[in-house]
């Protein structure tokens, strides 16, 4: 199996220490898979779990590069770290894009503890 069949199995099975072992043998987390990027592929991925931030985290820990910074609190289920966005971007929450929509499809399709919570309370219901 090459590497990159590796880390999709290891995103397949929620399994950080496996993926960190991948970005420490060469794979990079900012990479392309199928033109879109690697982290994608872990993101749409069907299983939820309490490890799926975990597996999140070993991509930001290897030097990931997203844009989506309220995004990325959600899937991190950082929730300290989306209400400075949110409180720090007022605009953020007025916008119709995609990253609103993300916001809440994540806080609610996988499960987050402490993320959904903010997102609830902030982000209006008809976004």
């Amino acid at each position: 199996m090459n590497d990159l069949g590796r880390i999709i199995g290891h995103f397949e099975t929620h399994c950080p220490e496996g993926i960190r072992e991948c970005f420490e043998n060469g794979i990079n987390p900012n990479q392309l898979y199928r033109g879109k990027p690697l982290i994608f592929e872990l993101i749409n991925i069907y299983l939820r779990s309490a490890r799926f931030k975990d597996c999140i985290r070993a991509f930001v820990d290897f030097g990931l590069y997203f844009d989506d910074k309220a995004l990325l609190a959600v899937l991190l289920d950082d929730a300290p770290r989306l209400n400075v966005l949110l409180n720090t971007d007022k605009e953020l929450i007025n916008k119709n894009t995609t990253s609103i929509v993300h916001l809440r499809h994540f806080a609610k399709h996988h499960c987050y503890i402490s993320a959904p919570n903010t997102i609830m309370f902030t982000v209006p219901k008809h976004l």
